[in-house]
C-alpha cells in the first residue's frame, strides 16, 4: 500500500527535500482515516508486520496484535548491541542498509535523494528475509560490522534545517539556529587591544 496521506492541519513546509513532496500534491490525497481503513482491509488477520522500530508506525495506525495482524518484527531489535553496562545501541536502518550484505540493495544509501518509504519497506522485508533465522554466529557477525563501521550520520545532522523547520531534537538548537553553526567563544577573533 502506497499512499499519501492528507494532514488535517495547514501544512507549514514539506520539507521537500526530505520528503519528496510538493506543495498541491497532498490536496486531493486521502485522509489518514481512509488509508487506515483501506490498510486494514487489505491486510490479513495473520500478517507479520516487518520494519524498523514497527511499533511506532503500529501505534500511531492505532493497529492492535491480534486483532489486525498476528505478529511483528523489529528489525532494530534484531540488531541491537547490549553492553555490560547495560546500556544498548540500535542502529538505523540507513546504517543496516549501508554496511550489511547478503540481500538485494545492500551498500545503498537510502537517504542519497528524497525519503522513500516503499524503498525503506522494501529493504526491511529484504533484511527480514537474510537475518530472521540466522545462526547465532552469523546474527553476531553482523552486529560486530554494524559496530566497526562508520557512524552514519542522521539526515538532521546533515541537514539540520529546512524551510526553518529544525529536524533534529530541540537540544540541538540554539533560538532556532544549530549548535555546529554557532562560533565557539574560544573561536571568535579577539579585537586588536586583546592581543
Amino acid at each position: 500500500l502506497d499512499r499519501l496521506v492528507r494532514p488535517e492541519v495547514p501544512v507549514l513546509s514539506y520539507l521537500t527535500a526530505l520528503t519528496g513532496i510538493e506543495p498541491g500534491e497532498l490536496d486531493k490525497a486521502a485522509t489518514l482515516a481512509e488509508v487506515r481503513a483501506e490498510l486494514i482491509e487489505k491486510l490479513p488477520a495473520n500478517a507479520v508486520l516487518v520494519g524498523q522500530a514497527i511499533k511506532h508506525d503500529i501505534h500511531w495506525l492505532e493497529l492492535e496484535q491480534g486483532v489486525h495482524f498476528r505478529d511483528q518484527f523489529d528489525i532494530a531489535e534484531l540488531f541491537q548491541v547490549t553492553f555490560p553496562n547495560g546500556r544498548s545501541r540500535v542502529f538505523s536502518l540507513r546504517h543496516e542498509v549501508l554496511h550489511l550484505s547478503g540481500f538485494e540493495g545492500a551498500g545503498t544509501d537510502i537517504q542519497a535523494g528524497s525519503h522513500d518509504p516503499c524503498v525503506d519497506a522494501q529493504l526491511s522485508l529484504r533484511i527480514f528475509a537474510r537475518y530472521a533465522h540466522a545462526s547465532p554466529a552469523e546474527l553476531k557477525n553482523a552486529q560486530r560490522a554494524l559496530s566497526r563501521a562508520p557512524p552514519t550520520l542522521p539526515f538532521w545532522k546533515t541537514t539540520p534545517l529546512i524551510d526553518g523547520v529544525q529536524l533534529g531534537p530541540a537540544s540541538y538548537y540554539v533560538d532556532g539556529v544549530p549548535k555546529s553553526d554557532l562560533q565557539q567563544p574560544s573561536q571568535q577573533p579577539r579585537h586588536p587591544s586583546q592581543q
